[in-house]
């Protein structure tokens, strides 16, 4: 929240920057009525909407060109460039007569990463490669705030496998996450081919050494295909 509007009221944001909350503030002659959970009066008047057409959120903090389109349709180029802080910027302008205030968010910081898998869950099993692998995190950015990242990669088996001195086989996936300002964050996640492993990343399959076939489920299969009945019939369905 912009440290400007902090404690002001209703009327002094609409006097001051041209802003309400639901658009306006209400008529002079609006008053409590009973009953009602609100206030009565004349129809409210709403500004003309205008629309930013220059970054609402720049790591160009120098030199900001505010550019926005009027309620004719004009687009509107400000004479003169202004110099914007790190947070919220709000340029209040006069346009058509009215206090109008546009918000510009100045941000030069890159966002931050954090991996949420465990290390079993970053373990890929070498026969599997062709399932791909999900990639799941969280990114914390002074625009956008919190949010969940998710990203699949299917080109496994065509990525080159790292040795490490101690036979460690691993595969490195590296991208970039970008915020709304243009700052990037060069990520790399290393997965670890491991033959325990799942045969499908986030399964419970896995690649099992092969088990005698029970005396019964032979005798079954043989049954059908001697008699080609079907052998459940033997066990009560």
């Amino acid at each position: 929240m912009p440290s400007e509007l902090i404690g002001k009221t209703n009327t002094e944001l609409w006097t001051q920057y041209g802003i309400a909350p639901g658009g306006t503030i209400a008529p002079e002659d609006a008053a409590e009525v009973d009953r009602v959970n609100g206030l009565v009066g004349s129809r409210s008047e709403y500004q003309t909407p205008l629309q930013l057409r220059s970054a609402k959120y720049t790591n160009q903090l120098a030199d900001y060109e505010l550019r926005y389109v009027d309620g004719n349709g004009e687009l509107i180029v400000d004479a003169a460039t202004v110099d914007l802080r790190e947070g919220w910027n709000l340029l209040t302008r006069m346009v058509d007569g009215q206090t109008r205030t546009f918000f510009v968010f100045g941000d030069v910081t890159a966002p931050e990463f954090r991996l949420t898998m465990t290390d079993e869950e970053t373990r890929v099993n070498p026969l599997g490669l062709r399932h791909g692998f999900v990639v799941h995190g969280r990114i914390f950015d002074d625009s956008i705030g919190d949010m969940m990242f998710r990203r699949r990669f299917n080109d496994l088996a065509e990525r080159p496998i790292l040795t490490a001195d101690d036979g460690t086989q691993t595969i490195e996936l590296a991208f970039t996450i970008n915020d709304p300002a243009g700052n990037t964050l060069d990520v790399v996640v290393v997965i670890t081919l491991d033959p325990d492993a799942p045969l499908v990343p986030g399964t419970g399959q896995r690649d099992l050494p092969p088990r005698a076939v029970p005396t019964t489920l032979a005798e079954l299969i043989e049954y059908y295909y001697l008699t080609g009945q079907d052998p459940t019939e033997l066990i009560g369905g």
